[in-house]
């Protein structure tokens, strides 16, 4: 039976995983019940550990009601703020539990809870102040000094306002997971994706272009990054909105919009562990660009030529590659000869076969065809996509 507090799952990168929440006396508190429920989407079970002054900005009753769990207040004999959980979040990070981390006191709960795993287990500040506070000599020394201890993180979110906020719920859950999986991972890799359609300029002021929303190459990134790993992209024309962490730890991006700017990125970077080459590039161009924007009222004929294959140009033997292969009003058996062929040409390792048919912006349904083994994997969904991407990628890589 579904109950008020419950939440839609969207991964299980956190599952499994306890947090301990603990809430500092400021006006960014009020966030902490949206965090919470973004974390426990992911699979997290989190409690929520009251430090003195933060029932002045928010309820306990709000932060059981997005936890389902009982806020943790004060000191008892029974021991609560001993922390058993996996990772330990402070949000917000006010100046006044800084330097109690920092200076090792433990008058009250939640800073009892923060000396009992600084060292031993992650713990993640995420600073929330006013401006002249964060450049006052007592900030920068507290946070230089926990910055020094192991497992330490500090998560910043956006200046505004002349005050330092926290980051949006769905970005700091992106972020706190990549920090975590990533202290947890021996051998993180570089993942290298690209993006989005090609232009190709028919004048001054037109070009030629494929479709391509961007969705599904983002939700490759964000698994991911989400596992703890470094992710490029390289984005072209899209529809969607970059990932709302974009070039945050560990994660970055490059607009490339043509064919040639695309392959000169891929030809300067350095070999990426996994490459996916998601982007849809156009098959041709205009052999002759005009110099000046045509007329509208003069009849236009237009000869293309075929573009060169990206994946022909990259040369990355130690490289695990993954390419799309996108065709339309093809059978079953027609589908998995033309991708089968396409494999062998380009000498990648993965395809992922898509019928336009099956591609809509809220359903999805592929198959991803192991040249290695010779079989086809079915997936219904983006996300299903995502996941069995990086989970072969990570097989395959030692990770």
């Amino acid at each position: 039976m579904w109950d008020d507090r419950d939440v839609k799952t969207k991964g299980d990168e956190l599952s499994g995983v306890r947090i301990d929440f603990v809430v500092g006396g400021g006006i960014a508190a009020i966030e902490g019940p949206r965090t919470i429920r973004e974390l426990r989407r992911f699979g997290a079970e989190v409690r929520p550990v009251f430090s003195p002054h933060a029932s002045q900005f928010i309820s306990a009753l709000t932060y059981e009601w997005a936890s389902k769990e009982k806020p943790l207040l004060e000191l008892s004999g029974s021991a609560e703020h001993l922390s058993r959980a996996d990772l330990v979040v402070v949000a917000p990070a006010t100046l006044d539990l800084l330097a109690k981390s920092s200076l090792g006191l433990a008058d009250s709960a939640a800073s009892t809870l923060i000396q009992s795993v600084l060292g031993r287990k992650p713990v993640f500040f995420v600073p929330s102040m006013h401006e002249s506070l964060r450049e006052s000599p007592s900030y920068l020394e507290h946070r230089e000094k926990l910055s020094r201890l192991k497992n330490v993180f500090f998560v910043d979110g956006k200046n505004e306002e002349g005050k330092w906020k926290n980051a949006e719920p769905i970005e700091f859950a992106q972020r706190l997971i990549h920090l975590y999986r990533r202290s947890k991972l021996l051998n993180p890799k570089r993942v290298l994706i690209t993006v989005g359609g090609t232009r190709a300029a028919l004048d001054d002021v037109r070009y030629l272009g494929n479709h391509s929303s961007g969705r599904t190459g983002f939700k490759i990134a964000e698994a991911f990054y989400r596992r703890g790993h470094e992710v490029e992209i390289f984005v072209g024309s899209v529809e969607e909105a970059l990932p709302v962490f974009s070039e945050s730890e560990n994660f970055r991006y490059k607009r490339v919009r043509t064919i040639g700017e695309m392959s000169a990125s891929l030809k300067e970077t350095k070999a990426p562990d996994v490459f996916v080459h998601a982007a849809a590039v156009l098959d041709f161009e205009p052999e002759v660009i005009s110099e000046q924007k045509l007329r509208s009222v003069e009849p236009w004929s237009l000869k293309l030529k075929p573009t060169p294959k990206l994946m022909d140009q990259i040369s990355w033997p130690q490289t695990l590659t993954i390419g799309f292969k996108l065709e339309s009003r093809q059978s079953a058996e027609s589908m998995q000869r033309i991708v089968r062929e396409w494999a062998k040409l380009h000498a990648v390792d993965y395809v992922v076969a898509n019928s336009l048919e099956n591609v809509r912006p809220d359903s999805y349904q592929a198959a991803i065809y192991s040249a290695n083994s010779d079989q086809f994997e079915e997936v219904r969904s983006r996300e299903a996509l995502a996941s069995a991407l990086v989970e072969i990628s990570e097989r395959l890589t030692k990770i």
